[in-house]
């Protein structure tokens, strides 16, 4: 993986652990704002790969939470035919 997206992504499960569930998802639209403002594209393996990472420190209910954001985000990715 490349330094810097590396760099990013440790940067961000530190601070994401510091976030109250209730921040947490406005938390990670942020840091994919920022991302994207930095030039920091992500693959769909990478993607995934961070959002599994992230899902495992939560609570059954936040997962579930994620895992809907997430899957609303994959649906809208798609290219539309």
């Amino acid at each position: 993986m490349d330094p810097q997206k590396l760099a990013f992504l440790t940067a961000l499960m530190n601070d994401a652990q510091k976030q109250n569930k209730d921040n947490l998802m406005p938390f990670i639209m942020a840091a994919a704002s920022r991302a994207n403002s930095e030039g920091m594209n992500f693959s769909d393996e990478e993607t995934d790969l961070i959002y599994q990472e992230m899902k495992r420190s939560l609570k059954p209910e936040d997962q579930a939470r994620v895992e809907m954001v997430y899957q609303m985000m994959r649906k809208n990715k798609r290219p539309k035919t």
